[in-house]
C-alpha cells in the first residue's frame, strides 16, 4: 500500500508537486481511479478519505491492479476500512486484522491481531492490515515526516 495526504482542494486534473521518501516528486490526479507520480509510476487509488483540510489517498504498491486488493469499507467498521494486499488474502483468516489508528499526525498500531475493534478516543481513521508487517511498514509511512 503507498499512502499520500495532498491538501484538500486537489482535484482530478490537478498536478502538484510532493515529497516521497525525503525526495522531491510530482503527482498528477489523473482520474478518478489513479495517481501518477512522474514520470510513470501510475497508482490505483483503492481509497480516499477527506479529513480536516487533507485528501488521503490510499494507493496499490507500483505494478499492482485493483483486482490485486480488496477493500472492505462496510458500516460495521465504523468510517474505518480494511485493505487486504497482493498475497495476503489467502494467509489471513479474514476475521482479525492489525490495525493503525490515524487522529492528525499521530498513529498507533494494535500490537495484537483484532476483529472489529472499538477504539477510544475514535480515532479520524482507522485501517486494518491482514499482516503485522504491513500495519507497521503503514505506521512507519504514517509517521515519517515529508
Amino acid at each position: 500500500m503507498f499512502f499520500i495526504s495532498m491538501p484538500r482542494d486537489f482535484k482530478v486534473g490537478d498536478t502538484a508537486d510532493c515529497r516521497i521518501n525525503k525526495k522531491p516528486a510530482r503527482v498528477t490526479w489523473r482520474d478518478a481511479n489513479h495517481l501518477v507520480f512522474e514520470p510513470d509510476d501510475v497508482r490505483v487509488i483503492m481509497a480516499v478519505d477527506k479529513e480536516g483540510e487533507l485528501i488521503q489517498f490510499f494507493c496499490s504498491d507500483a505494478g499492482t491492479t485493483a483486482h490485486d486488493y480488496e477493500v472492505d469499507a462496510s458500516e460495521e467498521l465504523g468510517g474505518g476500512f480494511i485493505v487486504s494486499g497482493p498475497n495476503k488474502r489467502s494467509s489471513n483468516d479474514g476475521e482479525s486484522y492489525w490495525w493503525i489508528a490515524i487522529n492528525g499526525p499521530s498513529c498507533a498500531r494494535s500490537n495484537f491481531p483484532m476483529r472489529k475493534p472499538l477504539v477510544t478516543p475514535t480515532p479520524e481513521q482507522l485501517i486494518g492490515f491482514p499482516t503485522a508487517e504491513e500495519a507497521e511498514q503503514a505506521q512507519h509511512t504514517c509517521l515519517t515526516p515529508l
